[in-house]
């Protein structure tokens, strides 16, 4: 397992046994003394030209061309462009409000 996910299974073993301390069920919180991994940094990664070209002949006339343009031309995260409503574009004033989010 990676460390961001086995803090957080940390966080929630913790938690779990912080209630367990204040329902005085057991008298101190074994967690307190594990040392938490340290996050994981995350480093981007981007598409050169040559990729994105690849991409745009590889969607091309496919159910998922128009989330993978908004995400290519707005920067959005995949989650943002499965979300996005129509009542979330404004013609008028040209612009797109990221309200919903799909996991």
């Amino acid at each position: 397992m990676k460390g961001n996910t086995i803090l957080r299974y940390h966080a929630n073993i913790r938690k779990a046994l912080q209630y367990a301390v204040k329902c005085e069920l057991i008298l101190t919180n074994p967690a307190d003394k594990i040392d938490k991994p340290k996050k994981e940094q995350y480093i981007a990664t981007y598409y050169n030209k040559a990729q994105l070209n690849e991409l745009l002949v590889a969607i091309k006339d496919t159910p998922i061309k128009l989330p993978v343009l908004l995400a290519l031309y707005y920067g959005l995260r995949r989650s943002e462009a499965l979300g996005i409503k129509w009542d979330a574009v404004d013609f008028d004033n040209k612009t797109i409000i990221i309200r919903h989010t799909i996991s």
